[in-house]
Parts: C-alpha cells; structure tokens; sequence
C-alpha cells in the first residue's frame, strides 16, 4: 500500500484508504537499507524491475478513482488502467478502462512524442472496456470520470446512481480488508544493503527498519536465512523444517502512547534435520542468544519444533502469559485485551507506515522506481489484485 510524486508533483497520501499509491521517486519502504523500489508496507515499497515495452510505472494504488487524483501531473503525458467492480453476488460485474491523460501543461514536442505511444500503451494495457481521454486533475473525479463512461458501464440495465453507490461501497470493503496488514516482502525479496551484523541492530532498535530476522545454526561466521518488517506473520511463514534456524523478533501492541514492544527469541529445530547434524547445531543456542538479545531488555525465549509452534497465535500466547508473570498485567483478562491480535496488527500498520513515511525521496534518474510494469498490469486486471488503477509513462 504508501508514496510521493516524482519532482515537482505533490506528495499522495499513505493512509490505509489510499491503500498502496506508489510512486516513481519513492524507495522502498527499507529507504537506504533496501533496493530501490512499495503503500503502504504496504505498501507496499520495495519492488524493483526493468522498465517493459518502453513503459514505466508512474504510480499505482487502491483508494479508487478519487485516489487518482492525487498523483496526475499536468505536465506529463499519462496512460492508465483502472478497475471498476459494480454489483454483488452473481450480478457482479468487472471492468477495466483505460485512461490517457493528456497533461494540458505538458511541452508541445513532448506531448506529441509521448502520443505517438498510445497505440503501444494500449496493447500494454491490454483489452478494456472502454476509454476516456482527460488533460487536467479537476476532470478526473469519481462524478466525472463517471459520467464520462456512462455509456459502457449502463449497457448491463444499471443506472448510474447505483452504479456509483455500489462503486462506493464495494471501495469501502476493500479498503476495510485492505487495513489489515500485510507482509511486505522479506529482504531477499526486495534486496537489502544491509550485513549481517546491521540486520540484527535493525530488529533490536524500537523502531528500526527490520522487525524479525532468522539466521542460520552457525556462530561464526553469522549467516542470514531471511528477514523482513512484515513481524510474526511473515517470520513464520518463512520457516523451513530442513533447518535449525535462531531469530530475533521485535513485535507491539497498540499504538502512538499506548504501544507495547516487546522482542522474542526463537529457536526452531526443524524436524527434517539429521538427528546428529541437529543436535550440533542445538547446542549453539547459548552462543546465538547472545548474539540476538537486546541489552537491558526482557526477551522472551520460545523454541519450536513445528512452524505452527511459531505462529502468530503462538507467539501471542507465550506473550500473554508472560506479561501476568512479569507483571506487566494485573490479571490475565488485562493481558489477553492488551495483547490481542487486533492490537498487534494496530501496532504493525503504524509500524511499516512509520518506515516507509521515512523513506527519503530521490532525485529522479533513469534507474529510480523502475517498479515491475507486468505485475503491476496484473495487479489492476485480476478481480481480487492488489491495485484497482496504475499509470504508466513513456520513457
């Protein structure tokens, strides 16, 4: 979800409605410590690839047709995808437009050179339902755009009061589902500029860029097995039974004032490891926690020997009751409301927006936020994909 304009364009706000607007000059949410790329983590940064067919990604998000908006520079020639889903049930209907827009700001022998591309842009883009051409921002608002379309999106009987509240409605429940957050891709998947010695103060700082990391059974040298910002979630759909794997998790409960931290260590002993080889690296835990645990800090220790052992629900367990030992908590009533999933994914959605809003804008160059151009069409086309609009640019 989560971005900025490139230069000279206006920020596009990162909020969960927004969803995950990206945009060329933002990097990922990693910022410096991770390749060039997401929300709004979701979001999210992160995402690198070459641009296809002379095309790049200019920006792309989930908020909707007003979402676009924010992101339209009425100096460059544009050509977008957005999806509009209409109905429910078995009268659900999905279309796709494709949008030019015509920068009315734009220079003249830009303008025209970036034209000459809209045959291109449209076998990029793929079949659609219909078009629509527009020159400036104030054109491009949900009243508009619909209006504009009338003619495609009314032949099924619908008219178009309804057409626009189901629109809406339907945008409603997307971004609900859309709040929840999601990993936002581990560090093998996005890149990452880090070692191995800066990954690890990057889960045991409060709020560092990394919140979980796995590493191989190995003292020295210390070697990564993954590592993301995505928490518990991601860390444990990450963990492979072939491994004896140790790790350092950072997690919260709540946010601004209210937030919790707490970290976790975990020792994973994979039950397809060789009986010799496993008890091996067993016996480095000692050495491997004193490695990973924070320093004038509690680290609760859980070792595991199936991934569900690790998983969220696990994990929150384990927490909960050592908060009532410790006495965080009165009782365990109070620790099961302060520790609740729901809490947890509060704290997580403030923690990758956190990290991506801190992601230092670049000067725009041939080689920045070349996002993946097929996925990000994918993305937008697909009933339930990730985007419901994307702009693309001539280079």
């Amino acid at each position: 979800r989560r971005g900025s304009t490139d230069a000279g364009s206006r920020a596009a706000s990162s909020d969960s409605r927004k969803g995950e607007t990206i945009l060329r000059s933002r990097s990922g949410s990693f910022s410096s410590l991770v390749g060039p790329g997401n929300r709004s983590l979701t979001q999210v940064g992160g995402e690198t690839a070459t641009p296809h067919k002379g095309f790049i990604v200019h920006s792309r998000g989930r908020g909707g047709l007003d979402d676009m908006v924010d992101v339209l520079d009425e100096k460059k020639v544009l050509f977008g995808l957005t999806r509009i889903v209409m109905g429910s049930g078995t009268f659900e209907r999905l279309k796709l437009f494709f949008i030019h827009f015509n920068g009315q700001k734009a220079a003249v022998v830009k303008r025209g050179r970036a034209n000459a591309r809209m045959n291109d842009a449209r076998t990029l883009l793929g079949t659609t339902s219909g078009s629509l051409t527009v020159t400036s921002a104030a054109e491009c608002t949900l009243q508009n755009i619909m209006l504009m379309l009338q003619h495609c999106i009314s032949e099924d009987g619908l008219q178009l009061d309804a057409i626009r509240a189901g629109y809406q409605q339907r945008l409603k429940e997307w971004e609900a589902q859309c709040a929840k957050a999601e990993p936002v891709g581990t560090v093998f998947e996005r890149g990452c500029k880090l070692g191995v010695m800066g990954m690890i103060e990057a889960v045991q700082h409060i709020s560092g860029p990394l919140n979980w990391i796995l590493l191989h059974a190995a003292a020295d040298p210390f070697k990564v097995f993954n590592a993301g910002l995505g928490s518990a979630v991601e860390m444990h759909a990450k963990l492979d039974p072939q491994y004896v794997l140790y790790g350092l998790l950072r997690m919260g409960f709540g946010a601004g004032k209210f937030k919790r931290t707490k970290w976790v260590f975990v020792h994973f002993i994979g039950d397809e490891v060789p009986p010799v080889k496993r008890g091996r690296q067993n016996a480095l835990v000692g050495k491997m926690y004193a490695r990973l645990a924070c320093q004038g800090v509690s680290v609760l220790k859980v070792e595991a020997t199936h991934p569900d052992q690790a998983s969220l629900e696990a994990i929150l367990d384990r927490v909960r009751r050592a908060a009532v030992i410790d006495g965080d908590l009165g009782d365990s009533s109070q620790s099961a409301s302060a520790f609740s999933v729901e809490e947890f994914q509060a704290w997580l959605r403030e923690e990758q927006r956190n990290n991506e809003e801190a992601a230092p804008a670049e000067e725009e160059s041939d080689e920045l936020g070349d996002l993946d151009v097929e996925a990000t069409i994918r993305g937008v086309r697909e009933a339930e994909g990730p985007f419901n609009w994307a702009f693309f640019e001539p280079r």
